[in-house]
C-alpha cells in the first residue's frame, strides 16, 4: 500500500540518491517512486539520458523546493565512445548516418585531443534534446525531419582525460559543470580527430555532493516504499545543504523568519561576529526555528545595515506540532 503521508508520516521530506539503470529515462524513475508516495511531490535533479547509469538524486516531499539550492556544480562521469561512427543522436542508440575509417590514434595525440576540451567550452545543444527553440523541444522537430539550429551554451570542462583506448573504443573520465551535454563533447571529440564518434555508454559517478558510493539500487527502493516503511537511507536536507552555513532564529524573531520577513543581526544567533557579515554578503544561508530547517536565506545589506532576507521557505507546520503551539514574536490571531 502506498505512504500516504498525512497519516503515516507527516514530515516526509529528503533526498534519495538512486543508481539508475540503463534503459529507462529519469522520468520513468520519478514515477515509478512517485507511485508509491500518495500525494507528496518528487522530482529528480539533473537529468540522465535513458542509456545512462549511475547517480540519480530523488527529492521527495519539501526537499523538491530547495533543489536549486543544494550543491551540485560539478559531475563526474566515466565513459565508452566508438570512433568512425557517426549517429543523428550522437550516440550507439540512434541511426548511423556515417561510417569512417579510423587511423592509428597515439595516445599522446588523443590525451592533446581531450584536454583541448578543458575550460569554458562553447557546446552546441544535440538536436535529439529536451531544449527549446521557438516554444517546442528540439527532439519534436529532429523526429520528423525538420532542420532547426540548435543554440549553443558555454559549459566548463573541468578534467577530460583518456582512460583507455581498445580499438575503436575510447575509455575516458570526465569531470564538468552542470548543462554539459556528454554527447556533444563526444561528437565534438570525433571531429576535431577527423573520423567521427558517438557514444557508447555512460555511467555518472558524481553529482555535486551525491555520489555512487551512497546510490540506492531502484527496485530496492521501490520494494522498502511497497512495504509501508520510509527507508533510513534517505538523506535528510540538512544533509544535503549541510555546505550551507546555518543561522539560528532564537523564539523571539521566528514570527519573523517565519513569515518571510527579512531579519536583523539583532535577531539571530550568529556564529561569527557581527562585522563578518560583510564577508557573506550575497550568500545563501540555511535558516534555523527550534533547531529545524525552516527555509533558505541570503545575507544582504541596505544602506549600513546588514540583514538576512528569507529567500525560499518549506512547510514548517511539522515543527510546530512537535513543539507545541504557533510561532512566537508577536501576538497571534484567533
Amino acid at each position: 500500500m502506498p505512504l500516504r503521508p498525512e497519516r503515516d508520516k507527516p514530515d516526509l521530506a529528503g533526498v534519495v540518491v538512486l543508481d539508475k539503470p540503463s534503459g529507462i529515462s529519469s522520468f520513468d524513475v520519478v514515477r515509478r517512486v512517485k507511485r508509491h508516495l500518495t500525494g507528496v511531490r518528487v522530482g529528480h535533479v539533473g537529468t540522465l539520458d535513458p542509456l545512462a547509469t549511475g547517480v540519480l538524486p530523488v527529492c521527495v516531499g519539501e526537499a523538491t523546493k530547495l533543489i536549486d539550492y543544494m550543491d551540485l556544480e560539478w559531475k563526474q562521469y566515466q565513459g565508452v565512445l566508438v570512433l568512425g561512427r557517426i549517429t543523428d543522436t550522437w550516440d550507439v542508440e540512434g541511426r548511423t548516418i556515417e561510417t569512417r575509417e579510423v587511423p592509428h590514434f597515439p595516445p599522446s595525440l588523443l590525451q592533446e585531443r581531450f584536454a583541448e576540451f578543458e575550460g569554458v567550452y562553447c557546446q552546441q545543444v544535440p538536436v535529439f534534446s529536451a531544449v527549446k527553440v521557438a516554444g517546442r523541444p528540439l527532439y519534436a522537430y529532429a523526429r520528423k525531419g525538420r532542420k532547426v539550429e540548435a543554440p549553443f551554451r558555454n559549459v566548463t570542462i573541468r578534467s577530460f582525460r583518456l582512460v583507455r583506448a581498445e580499438g575503436r573504443e575510447l575509455a575516458f573520465d570526465l569531470v564538468c559543470g552542470k548543462g554539459t551535454y556528454v554527447r556533444s563533447l563526444v561528437q565534438a571529440l570525433g571531429s576535431r580527430l577527423g573520423c567521427g564518434a558517438c557514444l557508447a555508454s555512460l555511467r555518472r559517478i558524481r553529482s555535486g555532493r551525491f555520489r555512487i558510493e551512497e546510490a540506492l539500487d531502484l527496485e530496492m527502493l521501490e520494494a522498502s516504499l511497497a512495504s509501508g516503511s520510509w527507508p533510513g537511507f534517505v538523506l535528510s536536507l540538512e544533509q544535503v545543504l549541510s555546505h550551507l552555513e546555518a543561522v539560528d532564529v532564537p523564539l523571539q524573531a521566528e514570527r519573523k523568519a517565519l513569515n518571510g520577513n527579512r531579519l536583523s543581526s539583532r535577531d539571530m544567533d550568529l556564529s561569527w561576529p557581527e562585522e563578518g557579515f560583510a564577508s557573506r554578503v550575497g550568500k545563501k544561508v540555511r535558516i534555523r526555528v527550534r533547531g529545524r530547517l525552516v527555509g533558505i536565506g541570503e545575507l544582504r545589506k541596505e544602506n549600513e545595515d546588514y540583514y538576512l532576507q528569507p529567500v525560499r521557505m518549506i512547510d514548517w507546520g511539522s515543527i510546530l506540532r512537535e513543539s507545541g503551539g504557533g510561532p512566537t514574536g508577536e501576538e497571534q490571531s484567533e
